[in-house]
C-alpha cells in the first residue's frame, strides 16, 4: 500500500503501478459473487411484486370508493338543504304566490313549484344509491312564511346512501333555520 500512495505522487507513476499487464490491482470486493446474481429478477420476486402491487391498488380502490359514497350523500344533502333555502329567500320575495317544495319518496326527488304545484320551477333526481327515506313534513310538502318560518311548522327528511348510513336535513319550526345532520332531530 506504501508503493502505491507513493507512486501516486507521480500521476504516470501511479497509472503503470496500478496497471498491471491490462488488469487493475485493486481488491474487486465479491465480484464473482456478484456475477451470480446479476440475471435480473427471479420469477418469485416478480409475482410477489404483482401481488403486493395488486393488494394495494385493491385496498386504496376500497377505500376511495367507500369516501366517494360518503361524499355523494353529502353532496345530496347539501343540495337538498340549499334548495330549501331558495324556496325560503323565493317567499321572502314573493309576488302574491307561495313556493313549495314537494318531495316524492317512491321516486328519490323532489319538486320546486309555485302556487299549489301548477307551475314546476325546478325537478331534482336523487343521485343513484342515494334514497330518499322519510319526510316529517305535512303531506310530504314544505312550505314557507314571507318571515321564513316554515309552514304550518317545521320538520325533516332522512337521506340514505347504499351502506346504510344517513343523513338528516332538518327545518327548525320556529326560525325556519335550516341544517344538515347526522343525529336526527
Amino acid at each position: 500500500m506504501a508503493q502505491l500512495v507513493s507512486g501516486l505522487s507521480n500521476p504516470q507513476a501511479g497509472a503503470e503501478k496500478l496497471l498491471v499487464r491490462g488488469r487493475s490491482t485493486l481488491p474487486r470486493f465479491g465480484c464473482r459473487a456478484m456475477a451470480q446474481f446479476d440475471r435480473g429478477f427471479v420469477l418469485f420476486e416478480a409475482i410477489l411484486a404483482v401481488l403486493l402491487t395488486s393488494i394495494m391498488a385493491g385496498v386504496l380502490v376500497s377505500i376511495s370508493w367507500v369516501r366517494g359514497d360518503g361524499h355523494r350523500l353529502s353532496a345530496s344533502a347539501q343540495t337538498v338543504a340549499q334548495d330549501i333555502r331558495l324556496v325560503q329567500q323565493m317567499n321572502a320575495n314573493q309576488d302574491g304566490t307561495g313556493y313549495s317544495i314537494i318531495f316524492d319518496c317512491s321516486r328519490e326527488r323532489y319538486l320546486i313549484v309555485k302556487g299549489l304545484g301548477v307551475s314546476i320551477l325546478k325537478a331534482v333526481d336523487l343521485p343513484g344509491g342515494i334514497d330518499l327515506v322519510y319526510t316529517g313534513f305535512e303531506k310530504n310538502r314544505l312550505e314557507f312564511y314571507t318571515d321564513g318560518r316554515p309552514r304550518p311548522y317545521g320538520g325533516h327528511l332522512v337521506l340514505c346512501d347504499q351502506s346504510g348510513r344517513s343523513l338528516y336535513v332538518i327545518v327548525q319550526t320556529m326560525t325556519g333555520r335550516v341544517r344538515v345532520d347526522a343525529q336526527p332531530p
